[in-house]
């Protein structure tokens, strides 16, 4: 068999240690979406952006409370599908409050009256009455 001279077995551990410690710095990035290829969410004339953690509406930056934004990012990534409160309670809320709180109604009121072209009748954001939410849409990558 070929057998790697010790300059040539020192220079691929030398190699695989560099990619192990890239790979380790890599895994702390405390936003794990800055690795992922930039992912848009874009709906009506709405644009989720995962990157720059911006929402756009026909071209221009809407603003959103951190609240808002991670609940139009909870249903966005539900495909389509209802999100349940109770999930949205665990994961944008952090569990701080009760399902039978109007805390997410109210968050999704302000969220439609926001992105919505007719808040009191939305085409997107849509309520999945006794369960939760979802968010029509599609996940487009570069």
């Amino acid at each position: 068999g070929t057998k790697m001279t010790e300059a040539q077995l020192s220079s691929s551990l030398h190699d695989a240690r560099a990619l192990i410690d890239a790979l380790i710095r890599a895994s702390r990035v405390s936003n794990p979406e800055a690795l992922m290829p930039r992912a848009r969410f874009v709906f009506g004339n709405v644009e989720v952006d995962l990157h720059f953690r911006r929402v756009m509406r026909n071209g221009r930056t809407v603003q959103l409370t951190p609240r808002e934004y991670e609940l139009i990012v909870a249903l966005a990534r539900g495909n389509g599908a209802p999100v349940s409160a109770s999930e949205l309670i665990s994961t944008v809320w952090k569990g701080h409050v009760t399902p039978e709180s109007r805390t997410i109604a109210q968050h999704v009121a302000e969220v439609r009256a926001k992105l919505e072209d007719v808040p009191a009748q939305p085409a997107y954001l849509l309520t999945v009455r006794k369960f939760g939410y979802r968010l029509l849409g599609e996940w487009i990558s570069e």
